[in-house]
């Protein structure tokens, strides 16, 4: 699957659901790069996608003051995006299968229209 162009949402991350009103995201403007909200900051960097293998990171971002609940989900998300290392798309979901975790990161594609 391309990914380039594709835009998502994030609903899972290590098999728990995203803090509610979360507006994490994922991108992928561009062939090699990433880039989205890890839930208030935005963030950018590399991504080599292969078949089914991807690399993501090093990634930069803004740093902004978050609540708690807020900054430490995207702490971890971002983390889990830097140890990325299978990608799939099953059933109109993105799934990032991250070492050291046995439930991937789970993404819905975002509706045209939707923010």
């Amino acid at each position: 699957m391309n990914l380039v162009g594709t835009h998502w949402f994030l609903e899972e991350i290590g098999g728990k659901p995203v803090i509610e009103n979360s507006k994490a995201t994922l991108t992928f403007p561009e062939g090699g790069r990433v880039a989205g909200s890890g839930s208030c900051n935005r963030f950018m960097g590399s991504a080599e996608v292969k078949s089914d293998t991807i690399k993501i990171g090093p990634l930069a971002g803004t740093k902004m003051m978050c609540d708690q609940p807020a900054s430490d989900q995207e702490a971890t998300y971002l983390r889990a995006l830097e140890g990325a290392q299978k990608f799939a798309v099953k059933d109109g979901k993105l799934l990032i299968y991250v070492a050291g975790s046995d439930a991937p990161l789970r993404f819905r594609a975002v509706a045209a229209g939707e923010n």
